[in-house]
């Protein structure tokens, strides 16, 4: 099928092939053919990984279908067939050592199997079932797309909603793309940008001709982190990649934003082994982070409030308390059971699912009044707690101060009343009652008192 070549692979390659399976997959889901689809993978595996032979076999509802070959072969296919269909895993190397095989999903439905064998440079299989896998969803989604295609042509009546399908098919294919595309950038030993991808464009916000041939720390990285970080790139040169495999940096936007990246690197190697350049792969984490930092802030908020905050599960578990309420919770930690009444108080709450409100606790000589909030959807109640011991003190000592004066205007020997100015009734002590012949009970708050 193909003849054997010079090793001659290096980061040029490596970045072509990327490159050519990116631009390639792409169409395949807009074909209607099922076999011009299969047609085309073969294609695709043939120009990327030159080996002498490929083969697939469709699956349809767990069945094997007929055999493809390229080249095509002469022999009986059944023992092909079975052994492709008998791998175990989704992946891996062919019995020669010398090529791999892949088994093709979408949506968790095995869709075909294809094994690559007699790779034209084996030493590279590793890099080559990378790109096949990176691929893999995509060729599933075509696969499935012209076979739904197939299925509704066969109506008439359904041709306009075959038609509706496929569209939205062919957009969920370039969503996925879309949103699975991360930053591609390879720098060479010179730190000069040799490639980059779509997707790095719009992060940083310049065409491709803006990036491609400058200094890339010097010109797209704060200039407070450079030093830094082209020892991180040094490293990857001098062939040390793993402490710096995963690192995360941001980058300077054309606007002079800053987008924080979290990256996976590794070398490119030229024909003699040597690493001439890094290929980076990078995510945009710069929402999340900021997200996290919410969290953790709203967190520490809860954690360090100095009023106690509880949150117990149905089965009585505590789920979170501050350090303002562990006293609360008789020496028990975070995961054991809940003391008894706060087992009693967040079942009950559960059950009426409503806010329970001034639940008040004495503890240690101070008043504690908690608020019960049911979250039926987590199968947990939150309390929140406050010290009331001062307010408490204050409505005991009105309430107490107002007795004395009752118990004082009931003493005396002369009727007395008191009337607001709408000559209201306020007060009015036994002796009135008696002398004006009223019942208090009955005049209190009434209006047009007697004037006497």
């Amino acid at each position: 099928m193909a003849e054997r070549i010079p090793d001659h692979f290096g980061p040029e390659k490596e970045v072509a092939d990327y490159a050519m399976i990116l631009d390639m997959i792409g169409t395949l889901t807009g074909i209607a053919s099922e076999d011009l689809v299969i047609d085309k993978i073969l294609e695709l595996f043939a120009t990327l990984y030159a080996p002498r032979q490929i083969f697939y076999v469709p699956m349809i509802d767990h069945s094997a279908g007929q055999l493809r070959a390229r080249p095509a072969i002469p022999t009986d296919d059944e023992f092909i067939v079975s052994r492709l269909v008998n791998y175990e895993s989704a992946y891996g190397w062919t019995a020669s050592g010398t090529g791999f095989f892949l088994k093709i999903y979408s949506d968790l439905e095995l869709i075909g199997i294809i094994e690559v064998d007699d790779l034209a440079l084996p030493q590279h299989k590793e890099h080559y079932l990378n790109l096949a896998l990176s691929s893999m969803s995509v060729l599933g989604l075509a696969v499935v797309n012209s076979r739904t295609y197939h299925a509704l042509e066969e109506s008439v009546t359904e041709r306009k909603r075959a038609q509706e399908l496929l569209l939205d098919q062919r957009n969920r294919a370039q969503n996925y793309l879309d949103v699975a595309g991360v930053l591609l950038l390879a720098v060479d030993a010179n730190q000069v940008v040799t490639l980059i991808n779509k997707k790095g464009c719009e992060i940083l916000g310049y065409d491709e001709n803006e990036i491609v041939g400058k200094n890339w720390f010097d010109n797209f990285l704060p200039k407070r982190i450079r030093a830094d970080v082209k020892k991180v790139s040094a490293q990857l040169i001098a062939g040390d990649v793993e402490p710096v495999e995963h690192y995360e940096n941001p980058v300077l936007t054309k606007s002079g934003e800053e987008r924080l990246i979290s990256w996976n690197n590794r070398g490119l190697r030229d024909e003699k082994g040597k690493i001439v350049a890094h290929l980076s792969s990078g995510e945009d984490i710069t929402e999340r982070r900021r997200a996290e930092e919410q969290i953790n802030d709203l967190a520490k908020f809860t954690a360090e409030n100095p009023f106690p905050v509880l949150r117990i599960a149905k089965d009585g578990t505590v789920l979170f308390a501050n350090s303002a309420a562990r006293p609360l919770l008789e020496e028990r930690d975070v995961g054991q059971a809940a003391p008894t009444y706060w087992k009693k108080l967040s079942a009950d709450v559960l059950k009426s699912g409503k806010v329970k409100k001034n639940v008040e606790l004495e503890h240690e000589g101070r008043i504690l009044s908690f608020t019960a909030v049911p979250v039926p959807e987590g199968d947990y109640v939150n309390l929140y707690g406050l010290d009331v011991t001062e307010r408490k003190l204050s409505e005991q000592a009105l309430l107490s101060s107002k007795e004395q004066r009752v118990n004082i205007l009931e003493s005396i020997s002369d009727a007395f009343v008191a009337i607001d100015n709408e000559w209201r009734y306020t007060f009015a002590n036994s002796k009135a009652e008696e002398l004006l012949n009223l019942k208090v009970k009955n005049v209190i708050g009434r209006s047009e008192a007697p004037r006497v």
